[in-house]
């Protein structure tokens, strides 16, 4: 597979320059409120092969869970945020919604039964 912005897409090296590391794209990408999520994306991870293969034998497709001795588990988006260190943004969703938007919510949910 080609490099796509220095990055080996068949290893996962990194294999010269970033988007963070061209001068001026950084400040770009800060106002654009996504540097840090840009920087987890090119972080080097060295996964632990024995960790994950046996977290993934807990794996139950049916639930989409872990199945722990507690009982089963997984996480959420919130939980992968923190994981990767990056910091919540945008406003809480705690307005009515507008007609549009109930609208929308309707039509889902008929659609959804």
């Amino acid at each position: 597979m080609p490099a796509l912005d220095g990055y080996d897409l068949r290893n996962g090296e990194q294999q010269g320059p970033t988007f963070l590391t061209i001068p001026g794209f950084a400040p770009v990408l800060r106002a654009a409120g996504v540097h840090d999520a840009v920087a987890a994306s090119t972080a080097a991870v060295a996964p632990d092969r024995h960790a994950l293969s046996a977290l993934l034998s807990l794996w139950h497709p049916g639930s989409h869970a872990f199945r722990l001795p507690a009982g089963p588990a997984t996480f959420s988006l919130e939980d992968a945020l923190l994981l990767a260190g990056l910091a919540p943004s945008g406003a809480p969703l705690d307005r009515p919604l507008t007609p549009t938007e109930q609208d929308i919510r309707a039509r889902l949910v008929v659609e959804k039964e």
